[in-house]
């Protein structure tokens, strides 16, 4: 399977590492057991990116997630 150092995964992204370090610790994307990034972890952090971006305050899309108010996953009906 594809993954990516933390290195690699924020400069897919469009973002410092620093800044993806942030999203890990509010736990927004969680890293693999080896701190590696899947193709869907940089689409999720993109699009946090991108909410971010348009006004979206991280700390309250952090929030969001955690509780589980949003998932912003793919879901099947």
């Amino acid at each position: 399977m594809i993954s990516f150092d933390q290195a690699e995964a924020a400069g897919r992204i469009g973002v410092d590492v620093a800044d993806l370090a942030g999203y890990v610790e509010l736990g927004i994307v969680r890293p693999d057991a080896d701190g590696r990034f899947s193709p869907s972890h940089l689409r999720r952090a993109g699009l946090v990116k991108s909410l971010v971006d348009s006004g979206i305050p991280l700390d309250g899309l952090a929030t969001a997630i955690r509780t589980g108010q949003s998932a912003l996953s793919a879901r099947s009906s």
